[in-house]
């Protein structure tokens, strides 16, 4: 729903490509703000974001290749 409802809201407003990227991005707040930041969600965002922590240092160690990023990549099982 949040998708349909963003795209009715914006299809008028991409003309070019750096359009397109503004739009994007106001839609991945948009959704981020919804989907995890919300009280309702607490307990899904407690699961997601160390994943998602875990990506952005191995993101890091990827284009970096510094010793900081190896040294986080420590994913649990819970």
């Amino acid at each position: 729903m949040l998708i349909t409802s963003f795209v009715m809201c914006h299809q008028d407003d991409v003309l070019d490509l750096a359009d397109l990227q503004r739009v994007h991005m106001l839609y991945l707040s948009q959704a981020q703000r919804e989907c995890l930041m919300s009280a309702d969600t607490r307990e899904v965002r407690a699961i997601v974001e160390p994943a998602l922590q875990c990506i952005v240092d191995f993101a890091d160690h990827v284009r970096y290749g510094n010793d900081f990023a190896q040294q986080s990549f420590q994913v649990t099982a819970t």
